[in-house]
């Protein structure tokens, strides 16, 4: 299992030789080693470098120093084993181990480097180019992956994210250390400078090589697999191949859907592959023969994808990695025939004289971004990869978009979803669906996701080689579309497939201001008009008509001053973005895409019309004519008159006559529109400013006319042929009415009263005050549900008060005012008053109980 890693492309001219590998063996509190270090020592120099060096080919070499082999130091480590086991306490433990264990090295180096053959040179260590170096922590006692308090097996990168430090006293402070420093310790690993901290990789691993039967159970203990499964995390950086999430596969027998299943099985040295031969498996595939003291013995080659990653193939040389493109759309059909070398083989072995060229992995793209492709490749039974539970051609889905542990590489099987046949149950608990998964002539594979692709396993050459016939047709085309302006079902110079939806409504029906892009589209084009500086969304329908699938369909969106015959320089980017589109009659053959837009009125002006241009760009697509598609937008409601200007543009060459036409089809009788000219000559380039005037009648709801202007051309040698035109749309409101009723003045307290009329429910109103100094503030209120309103002044001071009321009106009715309404504060009580009068009560209430009180004696 690794921590912390990534995925990264090793350059093979990045290659080294020598890989420097530092081994620090550890001891527990409570846990005594079983082996003294001079055999691991002999171990990882012996059996671990000897697989580096059989599956890179002599490529990588591994440049071991083992601390304490001369004298056996194991360092002590603080703790228990089960302080540092799994425990499902996530990164923490294995990272605090790995800190513990370089500390205690470290220390130990520093105070007796005569017995430990000098200090721990750390610079040589740094992760500054691949194949990375390597620190092997080997701690006393076993790994076992079932019990939490036992440590697992681990690859953990140590950097300066990670904020620990060296504590003091330190047996060696650099000098210049900070007096901080020197109080809370430095970073560590050691820096070169004061200041600096590099990155390590540290594998974490087990002395006990060998794997046992306890109670009837196995114990999965750090083996030759686990050691080079966490040296090729440690050097390569490579990514967990396994299903980190599920384990239904093995458990089950059956292949499970993709998200279930454990993707690379016993394949792949980064998968499970790392427990070859693993029960119920001996050597060379043979079932019931397993042998627990071969466990981990014969772990797995490196996958192809991981050999690509390392550098040990080159996906840039096609001598190794041959790629099979598909052919460009309209191409013809991309056809190989090659022979797999098996990856067991090396590399300078002679093919088989079939006059064909000999690879070692095939990669056949299927994403356009090339992130998605397959790869095959040749295993056979050789050397370690004797632990393999099959021989033949693998197939593999790499998926470089999923993280470690989540399916980046897939195998293919050969035979979905059924059960190894075995009679024994035990058995069969122990096999793996994946187990069987290699290709055999006259296999064929023709993925559905990929049509017209077919990989054939031509023919078994013989001792692993294979002949392979590829067939990559051209995609069936894409024909994406969008409903062009003009065109017949909506109004001319507008279409169905460009609207806007803002915050601005309109009762009646006319307008839908739901922020849904799916719920009833207006199809006569606009849903809302343009709110200038307020956020609104344009929407973009397309769809596609052909075959095949539409992928990064790039739609972009610009504006325009209203007109016809404009040129490139008149169209402002407004915002563009990608789609996927499916083929013609799939469920994703059509959608919306959504833009934001934020227009600015100081650079767009109020008052104005606007034309919104789509474009659709689709690589390879049979009909690039049907992918513009223009709509004309308003910024305001217009009231009556409605002037509006707009500017027509001679596109041509030459001087050409044009043709103004008003189309009335939409417009009742009582409304007037007028031009200022309907016929006038343009020279090539030339723009003329015109304006148009609408007059609505007076209407008692509001109401919606599309008015649209046609405009054609004659070059003076054909007849007139339709350039474009405008469209607007008018609103037309009915006017409304606020009223304020006579304040009610109760001394200080002032209470006014109104309504609106037809009634508006929760619309705010504005009142100004003004002061009889003259002075003046304005409050806001709401109306309630009949349309009434209220507002309240407490201790106003006296005189002569004047209130105004507004209503800003809103898209369905017009504005208005009510005229200011005077009203009078009288004077209160002064105190003087107030006390005179409180002595006068008090005087004759005095004299009233005087009399009283005569009269009855």
């Amino acid at each position: 299992m690794s921590l912390l890693i990534s995925s990264i492309n090793l350059p093979t001219e990045a290659l080294a030789v020598d890989i420097p590998v530092l081994v620090v063996p550890v001891r527990f509190a409570d846990i005594s080693p079983e082996s003294t270090v001079a055999e691991i020592d002999a171990w990882v120099r012996g059996e671990v470098a000897g697989y580096i060096r059989e599956v890179s080919f002599g490529t990588f070499e591994l440049d071991v120093r083992t601390l304490g082999a001369r004298d056996d130091t194991w360092f002590a480590i603080p703790g228990v084993q089960a302080d540092y086991g799994a425990g499902g306490r996530g990164t923490e433990v294995p990272i605090r181990l790995a800190i513990d264990a370089l500390y205690a090295a470290d220390v130990a180096c520093d105070t007796d480097p005569d017995a430990l053959a000098g200090a721990i040179d750390w610079p040589r260590f740094d992760q500054t180019a691949p194949p990375y170096p390597a620190i092997l922590v080997v701690h006393a006692g076993h790994a076992d992956r079932r019990n939490n308090d036992s440590i697992h097996d681990w690859a953990v990168h140590l950097g300066a994210r990670e904020s620990f430090w060296k504590p003091p006293p330190s047996p060696t402070i650099p000098a210049g250390t900070p007096a901080d420093w020197l109080a809370r310790g430095y970073p560590w690993p050691v820096p070169d400078d004061i200041g600096q901290s590099r990155t390590v990789t540290v594998a974490i691993l087990s002395e006990t090589r060998v794997g046992a039967f306890e109670d009837g159970s196995l114990y999965y203990e750090s083996g030759l697999g686990s050691y080079a499964h966490e040296l090729m995390h440690a050097i390569g950086w490579l990514p967990d191949l396994y299903d980190l999430y599920s384990g239904f596969s093995d458990v089950l027998g059956v292949e499970l859907l993709s998200i279930d299943d454990d993707f690379t099985a016993r394949w792949a040295l980064l998968g499970n592959g790392d427990t070859n031969p693993s029960a119920p498996y001996g050597l060379r595939g043979s079932v019931g023969t397993f042998n627990p003291s071969e466990f981990e013995s014969r772990p797995a080659y490196p996958i192809g994808y991981s050999q690509i990653q390392l550098g040990l193939l080159d996906d840039a040389d096609r001598d190794v990695v041959r790629i099979v493109r598909r052919p460009p759309l309209g191409g013809s059909t991309n056809s190989a025939s090659l022979v797999l070398q098996p990856l067991e083989d090396d590399p300078s072995t002679p093919c088989p004289e079939v006059g064909l060229d000999c690879v070692r992995v095939i990669k056949i793209p299927v994403s356009s971004d090339g992130r998605l492709y397959y790869l095959i490749e040749a295993r056979k039974w050789q050397g370690s990869d004797e632990g393999l539970p099959d021989q033949g051609v693998l197939i593999a889905t790499v998926d470089e978009s999923r993280s470690p542990g989540r399916g980046i590489v897939r195998i293919v099987d050969d035979t979905p979803l059924e059960p190894i046949d075995d009679p024994g149950l035990m058995v069969r608990n122990a096999l793996n669906p994946l187990d069987d998964a290699t290709w055999k002539a006259p296999q064929v594979f023709a993925p559905d996701s990929v049509a017209g692709l077919t990989v054939s396993i031509a023919e078994d050459l013989g001792d692993g080689y294979h002949r392979i016939e590829i067939v990559y047709p051209p995609s069936p085309q894409p024909d994406v579309e969008i409903t062009p302006w003009g065109a017949p079902d909506p109004p001319p110079y507008k279409t169905v497939d460009v609207w806007i939806d803002s915050r601005i409504e309109l009762e009646g029906g006319l307008l839908l201001n739901d922020w849904d892009e799916y719920a009833n589209p207006d199809p006569l084009g606009n849903r809302d008009p343009l709110w200038l500086d307020h956020l609104n969304r344009v929407h973009v329908r397309l769809r596609n008509l052909g075959e095949g699938p539409a992928e990064d369909v790039e739609v972009r969106v610009s504006w325009a001053p209203f007109g016809a015959g404009q040129s490139p320089s008149d169209w402002q980017f407004l915002d563009q973005t990608t789609v996927d589109l499916g083929a013609a009659g799939g469920p994703d053959a059509e959608r919306v895409v959504v833009l934001d837009w934020t227009p600015d009125s100081s650079a767009l002006g109020a008052g104005q019309h606007f034309c919104l241009l789509a474009e659709l760009s689709c690589a390879g697509d049979l009909n690039p004519g049907n992918q513009q598609a223009q709509e004309n937008v308003t910024d305001e409601y217009a009231e009556s008159p409605v002037e509006h200007g707009f500017q027509i543009t001679n596109p041509g060459p030459q001087p050409a006559r044009f043709f103004l036409q008003v189309d009335r089809s939409s417009l009742p009788g009582d409304w007037a529109v007028e031009l200022e000219e309907y016929e006038f000559v343009l020279g090539p380039g030339e723009r003329r400013g015109l304006q148009v005037t609408v007059v609505p009648p007076t209407v008692s709801e509001p109401v919606m006319r599309t008015v649209s202007v046609r405009v054609s051309t004659d070059a003076g040698d054909v007849a007139p042929v339709p350039l474009g035109g405008i469209s607007l749309d008018v609103y037309a409101r009915p006017s409304s009415t606020v009223q304020l009723l006579e304040p009610v003045v109760t001394r200080g307290r002032v209470i006014v009263n109104g309504f609106l009329r037809p009634e508006r429910a929760d619309v705010p109103v504005i009142l100004r005050y003004v002061r009889p100094d003259g002075t003046s503030w304005v409050r806001g209120v709401r109306t309630r549900d009949d349309g009434q309103f209220s507002d309240r002044i407490e201790d106003a001071t006296t005189g002569t008060w004047r209130v105004a009321a507004t209503w800003p009106g809103d898209y369905a009715y017009r504005p208005s005012e009510c005229p200011p309404v005077p009203f009078t504060v009288s004077g209160r009580p002064t105190l003087v008053v107030v006390v005179t009068v409180a002595v006068l009560l008090f005087v004759a209430v005095f004299v009233f109980n005087r009399i009283r009180r005569s009269r009855s004696q």
